[in-house]
């Protein structure tokens, strides 16, 4: 169970930020991080929550950091994501 922890406040995370909830949405990733502080998804969508709610120095800071654990984990097709999300950043 304790490995997909992080995954299930991931995924309830991710619910409540496409329902318009991204406060309640960053609580869920903060725990997700919590619990395992090298989870790439986490950081990306608290990342975009972040930027929903105009913070945007935070959200490129969690956006930079799953930059960086995708590049180290290989993960080519996630990066590419990431760095699309950083492009649109003060546009």
């Amino acid at each position: 169970m304790g490995t997909y922890l992080p995954i299930s406040y991931c995924n309830r995370g991710i619910a409540k930020r496409d329902l318009g909830h991204p406060e309640d949405a960053i609580s869920d990733f903060d725990e997700a991080i919590r619990i395992d502080s090298e989870y790439t998804s986490a950081y990306y969508n608290r990342g975009k929550a972040q930027i929903m709610l105009e913070r945007t120095m935070e959200g490129e800071q969690d956006l930079q950091k799953a930059l960086n654990l995708a590049e180290n984990a290989g993960n080519g097709r996630f990066k590419n994501h990431i760095l699309e999300e950083l492009s649109k950043i003060g546009k």
